[in-house]
């Protein structure tokens, strides 16, 4: 079956749905979803818009984003789906055709709380398989509890055997109001090359888990 108001099947137009999903707000789940788009090739960034719920597609090219209401491309690499709130009927049908489903957090206690009841109502309510579940653990701060911080946020998702960790930084922020990928973002700021590199090399490990 397609999905509620597309036109399109779920196997055939698209190679691979990425499902960025959260309850919790202020965990980078829109970034993660911004630069997905950017960095892969052939990708489209879906959401439902404020105004009851419509479907949105958006081309996010090189002169912001093309906006497709209901009309879907014939063919694409990614579906990059941006979800939050409570899972609702579209929500969870993207979730549970989700080649990977990224659920975003940070080191705060009540954000990695909200991650891991989500995780455990995929899994234990609607049998996604864990391996399919990409933890990311957003704003991440480097200093010498660092090792026993990664030791605790393994303990609090022991079946999620991919977990990534992005770094705290508003380059990935300066991306998005430049609408631009790692790549031009270097070109266009050459002085902050060597920390933008680091940072996309992170960010690389999350993207070489979804192709």
């Amino acid at each position: 079956q397609g999905f509620i108001n597309f036109n399109f099947k779920i196997k055939g137009d698209i190679m691979k749905i990425i499902s960025i999903y959260s309850r919790k707000g202020g965990c980078g789940k829109t970034t993660i979803s911004f630069h997905l788009c950017k960095n892969l090739d052939n990708s489209f960034y879906l959401t439902n818009d404020d105004d009851g719920g419509e479907i949105v597609i958006e081309k996010l090219g090189p002169n912001k984003a093309s906006v497709i209401k209901n009309k879907i491309p014939k063919t694409m690499d990614y579906l990059i789906y941006d979800g939050g709130g409570f899972v609702d009927d579209i929500s969870l049908k993207f979730l549970l055709n989700s080649n990977s489903i990224i659920i975003p957090s940070n080191l705060e206690n009540r954000s990695l709380r909200s991650a891991r009841k989500v995780i455990s109502e995929l899994i234990e309510n609607h049998r996604v398989n864990a391996d399919k579940i990409i933890v990311v653990i957003n704003r991440y701060k480097e200093h010498p509890k660092s090792e026993e911080e990664k030791a605790i946020v393994k303990s609090i998702f022991p079946e999620i055997k991919n977990i990534i960790y992005i770094r705290d930084t508003k380059l990935l922020e300066n991306m998005i109001n430049d609408n631009l990928n790692f790549d031009d973002f270097k070109g266009k700021y050459p002085l902050y090359k060597t920390f933008t590199t680091k940072l996309e090399q992170e960010f690389n490990l999350l993207i070489d888990l979804i192709k």
